[in-house]
């Protein structure tokens, strides 16, 4: 099935490049002071946050519309569509660079920060020529795949190999920037091979009219990714503000763990949404049934990475940090439960979009965003970088519950709660079983205690044959 070729090939490509980017991170953590590692991240986070205005909803409403029309559109049409998104999203970036390069002269901190969030925002211009969207609307993985292993590998290989010490920081955001390059120019070179685009109108007013048609159906879902990413990122730069650079080295260390873990969700969001707009169409018993497998293989995925995280934590920080970084542990703890619950939003979020229900969604992330800010406020000069955390569980919880709430106004949508049974039995026997081999290594103890945890999995039926299988149209 294709669906099912997708979801492994999308692992695999989402895998190797956060192995390769999570070593990236690894290596830099480590040559670098938590200080120096704190700024980097401090800057990064600005480059995130400014990236979700080249998105502003547009990538995830191309790959719908790629894959509820691909076989309609005429391919004039298509290419028209795919050439009027891109140049849309390149001048977005070059407004959304100029605009985050006067903010980092009037923001107050040093020079050094200063030049690292301008030199990450150079990265905005490969990524809004990505053509990502495009190959995941036509299901067409194995492109993606490629283009991913391109960017993470050139990323690595720099960085180990030209980053020394803290005085060469100013080279990373610049090799992030050219790894992103290579893999935005795979893709787009991919496409011209393999698509002979017909003729192009050119005309600008036929291009604006266009652009404000795109604008106006994703801005509701580009305003929700943005408050999204507001909030990702918010707690970064506030608690850069409020503390220092070394409370946000250690709230960023044990976020990159969980960015890492994060994978399960961004793979099955981006198999899952072109699959979903489809059914979304044929009618709800279909969806239903589709949204139950999903559900069930997130209980499934999500609850051992839990418990391996909640007894191994400190295992973990110093197999990938070193000492230096133990008090990430504790954060880890707390933001574990994020993955959980966001992989759960992940399912009103792509049903939500898949029936064009902008207004569920963007009063949902505002709501979101609000308690956000209200915490953030009360927990972080408190706790510092573990407030933040609490903060970023505690607003994905009163999402997913405001979700949960409203979509049953367009559809019978829910939690099958009776797919959590299993799976929460079995990472039970699995946490109890990490405990009795605490003495080992660590690596040896993660690799046993996923194998009895499948194996339980497999004695209970917790899992079957028939959870891989999605009756396509």
């Amino acid at each position: 099935m294709r669906a099912i070729k997708n979801f492994f090939l999308l692992l695999i490509s989402e895998g190797l490049s956060y192995i390769l980017n999570f070593l990236t991170t690894v290596y830099l953590a480590r040559i670098l002071k938590v200080t120096e590692f704190g700024k980097i991240n401090f800057a990064f986070a600005f480059f995130a946050f400014s990236s979700i205005f080249t998105n502003l909803g547009l990538l995830s409403v191309g790959t719908r519309d790629i894959a509820q029309f691909q076989v309609s559109i005429p391919k004039k049409s298509e290419a028209q569509y795919i050439i009027n998104l891109l140049s849309l999203r390149l001048l977005i970036a070059l407004v959304v660079f100029g605009v985050l390069s006067i903010i980092s002269r009037i923001i107050p901190s040093s020079l050094e920060i200063k030049t690292l969030i301008v030199l990450y925002g150079l990265s905005l211009f490969p990524l809004s020529l990505s053509l990502e969207w495009v190959f995941l609307g036509w299901e067409k993985a194995g492109y993606i795949m490629s283009s991913k292993i391109v960017t993470a590998v050139s990323y690595f290989l720099l960085t180990i190999t030209l980053i020394k010490d803290p005085t060469a920081i100013n080279r990373i955001p610049l090799f992030f920037f050219l790894s992103n390059l290579l893999g935005a120019g795979f893709l787009l070179i991919t496409y011209l091979q393999h698509n002979i685009t017909p003729n192009i109108n050119f005309e600008f007013t036929i291009w604006l009219k266009d652009w404000m048609q795109l604008i106006k159906t994703a801005l509701p879902f580009g305003l929700g990714a943005l408050l999204v990413q507001f909030s990702l990122n918010f707690n970064v730069i506030f608690l850069g503000f409020v503390k220092n650079s070394t409370e946000v080295g250690f709230y960023s260390a044990s976020f990159k763990v969980l960015t890492f873990l994060l994978i399960f969700d961004r793979v099955i969001n981006n198999t899952t949404l072109p699959i979903i707009s489809r059914y979304a169409q044929l009618g709800e018993e279909k969806l239903l049934f589709l949204i139950n497998k999903i559900n069930k293989l997130i209980f499934i995925i999500g609850l051992p990475l839990a418990a391996i995280v909640l007894v191994l934590n400190r295992e973990l920080i110093l197999f990938i940090y070193g000492e230096n970084y133990l008090r990430s542990a504790q954060i880890i703890q707390v933001l574990i439960w994020f993955l959980l619950i966001t992989m759960l939003n992940s399912i009103f979020t792509t049903v939500v979009i898949a029936q064009n229900e902008q207004r569920i969604y963007i009063t949902t992330m505002i709501q979101g965003l609000i308690a956000n800010l209200i915490l953030n406020l009360i927990l972080v000069p408190l706790l510092g970088a573990l407030g933040s955390a609490i903060v970023l569980v505690t607003q994905e919880l009163i999402i997913l519950s405001l979700f949960y709430i409203k979509t049953k106004i367009i559809t019978s949508l829910k939690i099958y709660w009776q797919n959590l049974y299993k799976p929460l039995m079995a990472a039970s026997l699995m946490t109890i079983f990490m405990f009795l081999l605490k003495k080992f290594n660590f690596v040896l103890i993660i690799g046993l205690a996923l194998l009895f945890y499948l194996g339980i999995l497999v004695i209970i039926k917790g899992i079957t044959k028939k959870d891989f299988l999605l009756q396509e149209t």
